[in-house]
């Protein structure tokens, strides 16, 4: 009996070492994935007929990967557009986010906000390259420059402002658009020879 207690102790003894040693190789693992700090770019135009090359140039010159150059086609009205949240995901503490101006990034205040300091929390240095009122650069992880703080919230808001304004133009455009009697959408085609007497006997 005391042999069997033995055995069974020393095999517990070995278990416990075994789930030691697999969850400290997870650690070691999980550690390894943390890569250098890096320096990304995030392009964006609103539709698919319009050219991001002046986006991408302005990163190639800044010495930036072309595989870490991210770009999409779609509106910035909203944050969640997939080659976006790809990149947020891939951001890690240390890296470089650099975008040619905010209204790329978005053009919603609250969310642009909101995005842009859960990128200083998590230690992402974030560089726009077109921020005239103080300089070609603007390194909005200086939180003793409250001017730029403030300046950051004003371009927001500007960005928001033109959005609505384009949109209220579009709205209009099509209202006046319909009242002259222009129809949108695909045009209709003609009916075609004997439809009606082919429906008719159909639905007899």
């Amino acid at each position: 009996m005391k042999n069997t207690a033995a055995i069974k102790k020393r095999r517990a003894k070995k278990k416990g070492n075994n789930e030691s040693k697999k969850k400290q190789e997870q650690k070691v693992q999980k550690v390894a994935k943390v890569r250098p700090p890096d320096v990304f770019f995030y392009a964006r135009v609103s539709s698919a007929d319009q050219d991001e090359s002046r986006q991408v140039q302005a990163a190639l010159e800044r010495g930036v990967q072309q595989k870490n150059i991210y770009i999409e086609k779609a509106s910035g009205a909203s944050f969640d557009r997939p080659v976006l949240q790809k990149l947020l995901k891939i951001l890690q503490h240390g890296d470089t986010l650099i975008i040619q101006d905010l209204d790329r990034f978005g053009r919603r205040f609250v969310e642009g906000m909101v995005e842009w300091f859960k990128l200083k929390v998590k230690g992402i240095r974030t560089v726009v390259l077109d921020m005239p009122m103080l300089g070609m650069e603007f390194d909005a992880d200086s939180d003793e420059d409250l001017l730029a703080q403030g300046f950051l919230m004003f371009k927001w808001i500007m960005a928001e402002l033109e959005y609505r304004a384009n949109k209220r133009r579009q709205s209009q455009g099509i209202a006046s658009a319909q009242a002259r009697g222009v129809r949108f959408g695909r045009p209709e085609l003609p009916t075609p020879e004997g439809y009606e007497e082919c429906y008719q006997r159909y639905i007899r």
